[in-house]
């Protein structure tokens, strides 16, 4: 007589273990992704500031010392912690967009602090020069990107 009992195959609980270990695993990767996609949204967004900044920074040296342009208009960013201030600007461009348009819809601000550094035996002679790329990223919190330099007289 054979026996019965001695059937091979997984039981009801074998596969209800492996399904619930399967479903863990798949959770941590769908944790993994969506991290993994969220980085590279805020890399390719810090990448687009970044050329902003230095095409910007580039337009301003290719300015003479004393165009109207580089004029000091804010007091209030003339100090090294002022410079990289956003709320200082001397200029600010709002919703620039990632070819550097102004106005255009884009997620961007740039803001430009200039500071005129001046001495008492030769003035005028030097500009401290920052551009600031301000964004907010996916989670609402507010990332910036600065560039700065220094302009002497021509």
């Amino acid at each position: 007589m054979k026996n019965l009992y001695k059937q091979s195959g997984f039981t009801m609980v074998e596969m209800l273990m492996a399904m619930v270990i399967l479903s863990i695993a798949l959770i941590g990767l769908a944790k993994i992704s969506t991290s993994v996609i969220r980085t590279n949204s805020f890399s390719e967004s810090y990448t687009i500031a970044t050329a902003l900044a230095q095409d910007k920074l580039e337009e301003i040296m290719n300015l003479n010392f004393f165009n109207g342009a580089l004029d000091d208009l804010t007091a209030a960013n003339n100090s090294a912690a002022g410079l990289l201030s956003v709320a200082a600007a001397d200029v600010q461009e709002t919703q620039v967009d990632e070819n550097g348009v102004a106005g255009a819809g884009g997620i961007f601000t740039r803001s430009i602090n200039i500071w005129d550094r001046t001495d008492i035996e030769n003035p005028a002679t030097r500009k401290d020069i920052a551009v600031i790329v301000s964004w907010l990223d996916a989670l609402g919190k507010t990332r910036k990107v600065t560039v700065s330099t220094i302009k002497s007289r021509d």
